[in-house]
């Protein structure tokens, strides 16, 4: 995944929220843009979650953007799972 990638989804007006699938299989719901962030070094995303929690998220860990419950941009496919 590319730090540009995640900008054009998340920079999109009129917004439409999306989900950042891990390689761990955790799925992130971004539902608002502004929850959202990358570090100056471009190796991390912070997600604000509700309650005011940070998560930050190594992009390289990040495997897939599902839009609207489908796939959109991956950086790979498993084969065989």
């Amino acid at each position: 995944m590319t730090k540009e990638t995640l900008l054009n989804i998340d920079n999109r007006r009129p917004f439409q929220p999306y989900a950042l699938r891990l390689n761990n299989g955790d799925v992130v719901r971004i539902e608002r843009p502004e929850h959202c962030l990358i570090t100056e070094d471009e190796e991390t995303l912070v997600y604000n979650e509700r309650g005011g929690r940070l998560k930050f998220i190594a992009i390289a860990n990040i495997t897939m953007i599902e839009e609207n419950g489908r796939r959109a941009r991956g950086t790979r496919t498993r084969r065989g799972a």
